[in-house]
């Protein structure tokens, strides 16, 4: 039986109105990964991105202060899929996530 198709950010905002009772925390932090991480890199999501750069602009905004993001792009990644198979593709995501948390801080 597959478990029904639901936006496991809806789930983290019902739970957090609920009050967040002891039995649901556990819950609430497994279904918050799932709604901010990629399941296949496990990298932050989009979702989880515009969050952040939402919030930084706006601490930037107050305090008169700069930022920067770096945007990536994997070129020709539709050719990558499209030519050698969706599993190319993910195993081809998969080692660029690899490399990228090896070049990047936590935080």
């Amino acid at each position: 039986m597959q478990a029904p198709n639901v936006d496991p950010l809806v789930l983290v905002q019902s739970l957090q109105r609920a009050g967040g009772r002891p039995l649901h925390r556990q819950l609430e932090q497994e279904l918050r990964a799932q709604a901010f991480t990629d399941p296949l890199t496990p990298l932050a999501n989009r979702t989880y991105f515009i969050q952040q750069v939402t919030a930084a602009l706006g601490s930037c905004r107050r305090r008169e202060d700069s930022m920067a993001v770096l945007l990536l792009d994997l070129d020709d990644f539709k050719t990558v899929n499209d030519s050698l198979g969706h599993v190319a593709g993910d195993a081809l995501l998969i080692a660029v996530a690899e490399r990228l948390q090896t070049c990047v801080a936590d935080g």
